[in-house]
């Protein structure tokens, strides 16, 4: 089974009407839907935003319905210069650009409890979300997804997280639900299609481009399960 999560509506509804043989369940507020996409078992959810939601939805997820791979789809801001509106970044390592306890002599970013600042994406997944990328009219991208509670709408902000995490994109969910993936050790990718360039104009390129931007992802994710049907 393949978990999808996403933040808004807009990032999951196009594929819980397009499944099959569904059912419904609320757990913490949160609702999930499981059920058939291209013939393959799904469970999606909207997690809402930030880094608090998503990883509540991802441990939920894990523990109700066991997916063999989770993945985090969505949009986000670029931070790299290289990175443009939308243009797709899949996740090679996560990054929690908020995490902060270098007062006591630790650095940004951090995680005392996994020894790292960087969690991996899975290296399967994300090859796979690379090929199916070729699938699809897009230019894509791969590197560190840097996640936080805020959102990036300030240059020197932007220019912060590029220069701390070499950060190709930034969002609110991806890093939160890597961890509790990797604590469970369940495989997981993060795809991001970018919507604005995480600076001054970026509320109204948000919303701009926040459709074109989710369905890029819909189609990648689209691309993905279809590839796995093919190998399975």
């Amino acid at each position: 089974m393949i978990g999808i999560i996403g933040a808004m509506d807009i990032e999951v509804t196009a594929f819980i009407r397009a499944m099959s043989d569904t059912s419904t369940k609320i757990y913490s507020g949160i609702t999930y839907v499981k059920g058939r996409f291209s013939g393959v078992d799904v469970v999606v959810a909207k997690c809402g935003m930030g880094k608090v939601n998503s990883a509540i939805c991802a441990q939920t997820m894990i523990l109700m319905y066991s997916p063999t791979v989770v993945i985090n789809i969505g949009v986000a801001g670029s931070i790299s210069p290289t990175v443009k509106v939308g243009d797709i970044v899949i996740g090679k390592e996560a990054v929690q650009h908020d995490l902060d306890l270098s007062p006591i002599g630790l650095k940004r970013g951090f995680i005392q409890e996994m020894n790292t600042i960087f969690i991996p994406c899975t290296p399967d997944i994300t090859i796979g979300l690379k090929g199916a990328a070729e699938n699809i009219d897009c230019t894509c991208h791969t590197g560190v997804i840097a996640t936080g509670d805020q959102f990036i709408s300030c240059k020197k902000t932007k220019n912060e997280i590029f220069e701390n995490f070499n950060a190709l994109a930034c969002e609110m969910e991806g890093a939160s639900i890597a961890q509790v993936c990797a604590l469970n050790k369940i495989p997981f990718g993060i795809v991001r299609t970018i919507s604005d360039n995480a600076d001054g104009d970026s509320a109204s390129d948000f919303t701009k481009f926040l459709h074109e931007a989710a369905q890029k992802s819909i189609q990648l994710i689209t691309a993905f399960i279809g590839n796995k049907t093919d190998v399975g």
